[in-house]
């Protein structure tokens, strides 16, 4: 189902489940339909953020936080909505509320450390990811070493880079993303063969993946395999038709002897 249309279906079912909690009967209570009312906007701002549509996500988690402001959900939503927007000081501001509504909660952790990262405050993203690895019930560890990769990564410490990578591929064996940044760090070190190896894993997990085959492209070309590169800067931009990748890799395309 297209997404538009998606969107369109689910937005109906709220409306009525909307209309259902407020023509309830005297067996719920105010507190209840206020509770249900929420849940159903952060249910439509989260389907929203999915479809990377960070605008109308925004306006209805504003509404499940005005009728629900204690719940920790929300506000990690609302922090995953203003990131998108780029608005990192509030992105920060909502990851901490929800982190002092469930000071155990490795997702808020995770996430407030991908803001600070974003933010180029590496140190406190560190922090974060550490401390959502402390939890030894965190059932998606491989997020957060991934991510300390790239902090790694981007303070070109690629050997301590790859370690990381490394573990978030022992926790997902098909997480395709660190085999990419995995990919990178090597890339980084100039070891070329497993670059080009742990690209092509990545591409194998997820054949879609644009941003492994420019990875690929560029692998081949520090190489001096010409053709190869050629053909995956070509894939890249047939992935990604629109994309800033899309336009890298037609300049990279131009460079490349014939």
């Amino acid at each position: 189902m297209p997404k538009r249309l998606w969107a369109s279906v689910l937005t109906g079912l709220i409306a009525a489940g909307l209309f259902l909690a407020a023509c309830a009967g005297p067996e719920v209570n105010v507190e209840e339909r206020t509770r249900n009312q929420a849940d159903a906007y952060l249910r439509l701002g989260a389907t929203y953020l999915r479809q990377g549509q960070s605008t109308p996500a925004l306006r209805e988690l504003l509404k499940a936080e005005q009728l629900d402001p204690e719940n920790p959900d929300v506000h990690i939503h609302l922090g995953l909505a203003y990131q998108a927007k780029q608005k990192y000081e509030e992105s920060v501001r909502h990851f901490q509320k929800a982190l002092q509504l469930d000071p155990k909660s490795s997702a808020g952790h995770n996430n407030l450390g991908t803001v600070y990262m974003d933010m180029g405050r590496y140190d406190d993203a560190l922090a974060e990811f550490q401390a959502a690895l402390a939890d030894l019930l965190y059932s998606t560890p491989h997020f957060a070493y991934n991510n300390i990769g790239l902090v790694h990564l981007a303070r070109r410490e690629f050997a301590e880079a790859a370690e990381s990578f490394k573990k978030a591929i022992e926790f997902a064996p098909r997480y395709s993303v660190a085999h990419n940044n995995l990919g990178r760090a090597y890339l980084g070190m100039g070891r070329l063969d497993e670059a080009l190896e742990t690209f092509n894993s990545a591409v194998k997990n997820a054949p879609e993946y644009a941003d492994a085959y420019f990875n690929i492209g560029e692998t081949y070309e520090r190489m001096g395999s010409f053709g190869p590169a050629r053909q995956a800067f070509q894939k890249a931009m047939e992935l990604a038709p629109d994309s800033r990748l899309a336009a890298e890799a037609r300049s990279r395309l131009k460079l490349l002897p014939q």
